[in-house]
């Protein structure tokens, strides 16, 4: 669970990083300026890959839990 908690504060701290990038930047990748539509088109897309990341992390969590020997 300790290698579990360390790589979810690790994606945590990508997450806010990459999100900051976006919302900060000038210009995009293709120089275009970047307003608040692409501000929100691009956090959408950083979100959504997100959300993939994370589901993929709860199950790992779940199998971490399920396969934890139990002290009775």
């Amino acid at each position: 669970m300790k290698v579990w908690k360390i790589s979810s504060g690790i994606w945590s701290l990508i997450f806010v990083i990459g999100a900051l990038f976006l919302w900060l930047r000038k210009t995009d990748g293709a120089a275009a300026a970047n307003n608040a539509a692409n501000q929100a088109a691009s956090l959408s897309i950083w979100f959504i890959l997100f959300v993939v990341i994370l589901l993929a992390h709860m199950i790992w969590h779940h199998s971490l839990r399920a396969h934890r020997p139990r002290n009775h």
